[in-house]
């Protein structure tokens, strides 16, 4: 990069070198440079590496178009051994000005998607601090860093940068009139003048932002006021003052529009002078803020406040004055002695009071005469407060009467004469105090007379009225006149004192009295109000009446007075009758219950005479008998009495009944219980009571019941229930024998009927019903456990499932009411095994086999056991796993490993699932195999897994790389202490149990270096023997000796070699490194210990990271194929007429599944012939019934053909006689079975009889086919081919019997034997030739068990398009979930770490491996950096995971 500066310059002299020969040049050799220049870039002197690429983009901040595309973007660079990253902070240097910032990205022009070298390239620095240049970014290029600047003198220029900006603003208040935060001023006090100085981080004032370009920002202050009122915030004041230099700050003069009063708030805000905003670098600029309020002033004038215009004499009324400052704001009144002057009238108060600010005149009265009280007189009434500025107010205002203050009653005269009979009238006024006629609202004045009702007058609108009595009407005896007091007061005015005069009442010639009498053999005279006893429904004849005057004379009557007299009891008056005196008859009532009133009156009831007739019963013309209930249930009594009375013809009880009545009284009924019937007297209704009714037997419904006594018969009818609830019958119920899997349901349900004890239905809903098992061991499933009845009294109950051991066992019903059993039946029930139920894994494998560690294990033959014990294969082998775990107890789910099925071989059972060539551990010990298939397990298998064959000689652990010296101290000289030896096979277990011999110790050089000098054991030994015991040698301490010969700095091996009679074993080898003095000794001991626990981690780390890409390539994997089989489904979906979209989600998938399944519902939701036979029996070998086996389109030929198998149609279809067997067992022998083991079928078809040789015999009418090729078949087709082929043999279906019965005679003419033919119009011709007749003709198709109708065409296409859809979305999930499986271990950040922490590790081991080159000495030969021979690092066992 330097050297491309360089370059750049004219007045660099090129040397250009070809061929040996130098060649001087100066100008411009652009194109030669350039192409030695990438030839350097690319092989020799790449000085800038790009990292961490991020993507390519265009750069519009360039004007050659060419150069604006591709720009790659990187997160760091590498630049003289030092790393630059994104957000790192940077300075530049040779650049106007000198920029320090952040980086935020590296520039490289070029197409680039990976790390690059390059020599050149640009930076995008954002200048800092951030608050001052506001986010300005710049792009120089990477030459221009200066990689001598430091992080702290970079911060150090950076902070110094921020005291370029304004921190706080200081104000002052030049007159002294200083408002502190939350003063209360008066209205008008001035506000300011105000001197603002802007302040930054050190005090100083400034007033403009220098970033080191041009002149800076110029600032200004912006002060606002606003006032927060009750509408919302007004800004009342808003100014911007300039820099003033010579002043040093910025002024504001005084503000003296301040008179609504509230809350105030003054802002002075600092803002850029050019764009007047009061952000900049994203920082809010400085600002000051005072809160103040505003109150009103002292009193100066005053307004009156709303009141009346118009009053009343002599009605208080108040004034309220309003008492408010020099800008018209109400305000507190001092105090003050209001004075109240008006012309015409006396003016009066009673005191003053002050309530905020308003002062009130309370109690004003005003006195004086007026017009009248629908005209009022304006008056000018002055209101005066002494002390204010403005003191006096006018008030208009008008005078009307006052309230009510006496009574004047006219006329005068004392007492006041009336005739009797006659009104009174009386004109009353209303004065006030002052003797006006006064008018107000409910202005009542009332009248009252002793022993006459109250009269009143309204003089609420004039203030005058009349009152008028009603006639006054005394009894006057001998015609003296009678005196009455009249008292006039105001009711709602207990002021007004009341007024009484005295009232003369003259007699009159008027009727006064009526008399009425009865003129027959007898005279009967009626008094008023008399209750006279008459015969029921009689007649009162001869009836006459009298009139007197108030003198006691008898007044003859007129035509004129008869039309005002009145009866009530009929609207039929003779006039003629009434001028003589004569009344109407009188109706007497039927009933005895009927008290009459009869009135006779006289000019509307001012004189009349009345009676009340009280009928009495006639002679007994019947017998009543009286119910109390028309129910009742069969088999209970009566429990009230029936009563028996004997009365008159219009039914009024005539008390003849006596007590010795009863012994003459009987009663019949169909079916009555007369053993407790009791009849007994009732005196106190003179009626006898029937108790003890009850019937025992007969129908339900209405029952005659027949009363006798003496010549009277009465008939009465009850209705009869149902008795009492005695019984449970089963109306409903699944056909015999009733036979079910275990842990089915029944699909047919119970129907249960509540009855009494004579069998009727009785629909009483207090009945609860239970379903119980007998015995309990059987589980039982039902919709409810219990129910009541319904309003039939019916219980339905259907069992979803039934689950115990195979045997007979009894569904009971039983039911309760009020805590009482009631009876129910019981239904015979069989559980049978289910075989397609999986209840246990069986597993056959060699026990004697041994389970030799890394070998393989024996064949695992699993087989899963039904209920009944047969095997069943229907299971998806990737259902069934092998669980291999160390130890007996279960672990974590982590740390079991988990096999699958292996694919079944030609010579194995195909009833089984097989295990086979799976690893056995490589760590010897206990182990537990179980295999499960879904929730169900095996019974764990213990296993020990032993050593396999002894391969070597190691330790029980790794010791550390010796370092010895030839010191006196023996600690410097010990090579092994306390470690113990063993033979072990390949995969480290101990496996020399049977195995004695020695252990030769011995030390060489490495294997390559030249021969030298040897250290000695202790005792000037070169070799050592230590017994070896059971395979396991144990060395106390092995050391060498002092002084001891050896090249300093040299690396030795201590040689372990077993020697053992009948193995040939791997030694067991450990360098150690060998020093004269103690000092390197000890370097050397601490490096090696250090490089020996960073080459364990290291192999751990690596055996991590190999097992993680093996994982990432599994992954992939995944994605390649689930995506292969989605694009697979994709193409066999558009084959299948289904339009899937390029980019399709989930959710489309769905939507067109839920369509798919919607049209496959509707079709299997139309109507459709099905078959209508129970289809019980399913298994691994049962096949169906007859009947659901097949399907035929055609109804006549579905009718024909399921008739003509009627016999068979329930027959089960079995593949072995043994599972045929086991069903005729299971039924006891009632269901009929077939094996297809056990049938014997030609295997070709045979052509219709006219057909021999390929060519026909005849043309044959009808359309003869074989009846078996009408039939369909849903599954298993080639085994039910068999059957039906067995069932129907050749038997020919053709159109009509005459056809039909035409080619039977064309065939037997050609010497054939003819099938049997059917016709689908029902006939059957038998194969003997015999037709005609009910058992050959076949009935309606509603009363046969018929094959189904298959569905149509366009379902089972719908059916593979569900299916294929189906497995297209779990294709599509798959395939997501494998991309994010491997997108999520991809960039796995643990991973990442890992990685980094290895690289880390390295780069210590090579540190480490300079160390120890640097404190050997001098050495011989290269180094061994390796392991120690004969040891490996342990492998991760199957099944765990590790994490470093």
């Amino acid at each position: 990069m330097d050297l491309e500066l360089k370059l750049k310059s004219k007045d660099t002299i090129f040397t250009p070198v070809v061929n040996a020969q130098k060649t001087p040049k100066r100008g411009n050799i652009q194109k030669e440079f350039t192409q030695w220049l990438q030839n350097c870039h690319e092989k020799c002197d790449k000085q800038v590496k790009f990292l961490g690429y991020i993507k390519t983009i265009t750069r519009t901040d360039l004007l050659i178009k060419r150069h604006q595309h591709p720009w790659a973007t990187f997160s760091s660079i590498e630049l003289d051994g030092k790393t630059y990253k994104a957000g790192q902070l940077v300075k530049s240097q040779k650049t106007v000005p000198i920029l320090y910032g952040t980086v935020i990205r590296f520039l490289l022009y070029g197409n680039h998607d990976g790390d690059v070298y390059a020599t050149g390239g640009q930076v995008e620095i954002r200048r800092e601090p951030d608050a001052l240049y506001d986010n300005f970014t710049k792009l120089i290029p990477i030459s221009k860093l200066d990689r001598t600047a430091t992080d702290e003198f970079i911060k150090k220029n950076i902070d110094n940068d921020m005291d370029k900006l304004p921190e706080e603003l200081m104000v002052q208040w030049p007159d002294n009139n200083v408002w502190q935060k939350n003063d209360v001023c008066l209205t008008g006090s001035p506000l300011g003048p105000l001197k603002v100085e802007i302040l930054n981080r050190k005090g100083l004032s400034i007033s403009k932002i220098h970033t080191g370009q041009g002149p800076g920002i110029k600032l200004s202050i912006l002060l606002s006021v606003v006032h927060h009122g009750p509408e919302g915030d007004t800004e009342v004041a808003n100014f911007v003052a300039p820099y003033i230099s010579n002043n040093i700050g910025y002024w504001f003069k005084k503000i003296e529009t301040l008179t609504s009063l509230g809350k105030y708030t003054m802002k002075l805000n600092t803002t850029l002078r050019d764009a007047c905003a009061t952000v900049y670098g994203g920082r809010q600029l400085p600002s000051y803020m005072l809160k103040f309020s505003i109150k009103e002033g002292n009193a100066e004038t005053f307004t009156v406040g709303t009141m009346s215009q118009t009053l009343c004499v002599g009605i208080p009324f108040n004034i309220p004055l309003q008492i408010k400052d020099g800008y018209n704001h109400p305000t507190t009144p001092p105090k003050l002695q209001p004075t109240l002057k008006c012309s015409g009238l006396e003016i009066t108060y009673h005191s003053v009071s002050c309530s905020g600010t308003t002062l009130t005149i309370k109690g004003v009265k005003a006195k004086g005469k007026v017009q009248n009280y629908q005209q009022s007189k304006s008056y000018d009434l002055n209101v005066t407060l002494p002390g204010l500025k403005n003191d006096t107010q006018t008030i208009k205002i008008s005078l009307l009467p006052g309230d009510p203050h006496s009574l004047h009653v006219k006329p005068d005269t004392n007492p006041v004469k009336v005739e009797n009979g006659n009104k009174a009238s009386f004109n009353v006024e209303v004065h006030d105090e002052a003797g006006n006629v006064t008018a107000n609202p409910k202005q009542i004045v009332r009248c009252q007379l002793s022993g006459f009702s109250t009269v009143e007058a309204d003089c609420s609108s004039t203030g005058a009225g009349q009152l008028e009595t009603k006639p006054i009407n005394l009894s006057i005896t001998n015609g003296e006149p009678q005196m009455l007091n009249a008292a006039f007061d105001m009711p709602n005015q207990k002021k007004v004192a009341p007024v009484v005069l005295e009232l003369k009442v003259m007699p009159s010639s008027r009727v006064s009295r009526m008399e009425l009498f009865c003129q027959g053999e007898e005279k009967l005279v009626l008094r008023d109000k008399e209750k006279i006893e008459w015969q029921a429904g009689g007649l009162l004849q001869h009836l006459f009446y009298k009139l007197y005057d108030e003198s006691g004379m008898e007044v003859s009557v007129n035509p004129e007075m008869a039309s005002s007299i009145k009866v009530n009891w009929t609207p039929d008056v003779s006039r003629r009758g009434l001028v003589k005196g004569r009344l109407p008859d009188v109706q007497v009532p039927t009933h005895v219950t009927e008290e009459r009133f009869y009135q006779v009156s006289y000019q509307d009831l001012s004189v009349s005479s009345c009676f009340t007739i009280v009928p009495c019963p006639d002679e007994p013309a019947r017998l009543k008998a009286t119910l109390p209930q028309n129910t009742l249930k069969l088999g209970e009594t009566l429990l009230e009495h029936i009563i028996l009375e004997l009365v008159d013809q219009y039914d009024n009880v005539t008390n003849r009944l006596t007590q010795a009545s009863v012994k003459s009284i009987t009663v019949e009924a169909e079916g009555l219980d007369k053993s407790n019937i009791t009849f007994k007297w009732q005196e106190s209704s003179s009626s006898v009571a029937v108790t003890g009714v009850r019937f025992c037997s007969g129908s339900l419904g209405p029952r005659e019941i027949c009363f006798n006594y003496s010549s009277f018969t009465e008939r009465t009818i009850v209705k009869l229930t149902a008795g009492v609830p005695s019984q449970l019958i089963l109306v409903s119920k699944p056909e015999p024998p009733l036979q079910v899997l275990n842990g089915h349901g029944i699909p047919t349900p119970f129907l249960v009927q509540l009855c009494d004890e004579w069998g009727n239905p009785s629909p009483d809903q207090r009945v609860v019903v239970e379903i119980r098992s007998s015995p309990q061991t059987l589980k039982v499933s039902t919709n409810v456990i219990s129910q009541p009845v319904d309003t039939e009294g019916k219980a339905s109950f259907t069992v979803n499932g039934v689950k115990g051991t195979k045997g007979y066992y009894q569904l009971e019903f039983i039911g309760s009411f009020n805590k009482n059993p009631i009876p129910g039946p019981s239904v015979q029930l069989t559980i049978i095994p289910d075989p397609n139920k999986p209840v246990r894994l069986q597993v056959n494998y060699d026990t004697s086999a041994s389970f030799c560690a890394g070998d393989t294990f024996p064949v695992f033959s699993v087989m899963v056991v039904s209920e009944e014990g047969s095997p069943i294969t229907a299971f998806n082998p990737a259902d069934l796993s092998m669980l291999l775990w160390e130890g007996v107890t279960p672990p974590l789910h982590s740390m079991i490993t988990e096999l699958k099925c292996s694919k079944p071989m030609e010579n194995e059972k195909k009833d089984c699932f097989h295990f086979r060539d799976k690893v056995i551990p490589e760590r010897a010990g206990q182990h537990t195999i179980q295999f499960c298939l879904r929730s169900l397990r095996s019974i764990p298998i213990s296993i020990t897994v032993v050593a396999n064959q002894p391969v070597k000689l190691g330790p029980d652990s790794q010791p550390p790389t010796p370092v010895v010296s030839i010191s006196t101290d023996i600690s410097s000289r010990i090579l092994v202490e306390s470690m113990t030896l063993k033979i072990m096979d390949k995969f480290g277990n101990s496996a020399g149990q049977d195995l004695n011999g020695t252990v030769v110790v011995s030390i060489r050089c490495l294997a390559d270096e030249q021969s030298r000098s040897v250290p000695l054991f202790e005792g000037k030994t070169s070799n050592v023997q230590i017994p070896l015991n059971e395979g396991s040698a144990h060395v106390n301490r092995l050391a060498i000796m002092e002084n001891s010969p050896g090249e300093n700095g040299s690396r030795y091996v201590v040689v372990f070699k077993a020697q053992v009679p009948t193995a040939s074993l791997v030694s067991f080898e450990l360098p150690f490194h060998f020093y004269n003095d103690v000092e390197n000794q000890r370097k050397m001991s601490e490096l090696s210990r250090k490089k020996d626990e960073l080459s364990a981690a290291l192999a751990r780390y690596e055996e991590t990271c190999c097992s993680f890409n093996q994982l990432l390539e599994m992954l992939a994997a995944q994605v390649q194929d689930t995506s292969k089989k989605e694009a697979a489904l994709k193409d066999e979906l558009n084959r299948k007429n289904v339009n899937v979209p390029h980019s399709v989600s989930i959710q489309d998938i769905v939507k067109l599944l839920t369509e798919k399944r919607a049209e496959i519902e509707m079709i299997e939701n139309m109507p459709r012939r099905v078959c209508n036979i129970s289809n019980n029996y399913n298994g691994q070998d049962v096949i169906g019934t007859v009947g659901h086996l097949a399907v035929i389109m055609d109804d006549d030929a579905a009718r024909v053909i399921s008739w003509h198998l009627g016999g068979d149609m329930d027959c089960v279809i079995t593949r072995t006689t043994a599972a045929a067997r086991r069903i005729y067992y299971n039924s006891g022998g009632n269901q009929q079975v077939m094996a297809l083991d056990s049938i014997f079928v030609q295997q070709f078809d045979r052509p219709l009889p006219h057909i021999r040789n390929g060519h026909k015999l005849f043309d044959p009418p009808g359309n003869p086919v074989y009846a078996k090729d009408f039939l369909t078949f849903p599954h298993e087709q080639q085994s039910c081919e068999i059957v039906f082929k067995n069932l129907l043999g050749t038997t020919i279906l053709m159109r009509d019997l005459e056809s039909a019965t035409n080619y039977r005679k064309k065939v037997v003419e050609n010497r054939i034997h003819c099938p049997t033919i059917l016709t689908l119009q029902g006939d059957r011709i038998s194969s003997q030739g015999k037709f005609g007749g009910a058992q050959n003709r076949a009935p309606p198709i509603h009363r046969l068990k018929v094959f189904g109708a298959p569905f149509p065409h366009h379902y089972a296409i719908l059916q593979e398009q569900k299916e294929l859809l189906c497995q297209y979305h779990s294709a599509v999930m798959k395939r997501q979930t494998a991309e994010m499986d491997w997108t999520k271990h991809w960039k796995s950040p643990d991973m990442a770490q890992k990685q980094q922490k290895m690289e880390e590790i390295k780069k210590q081991l090579a540190d480490i491996d300079e160390q120890l080159a640097s404190v050997r000495q001098w050495k011989r030969g290269p180094e061994d950096t390796g392991e120690p021979s004969g040891i490996k690092t342990k492998r991760q066992r199957q099944g765990y995971s590790s994490e470093f």
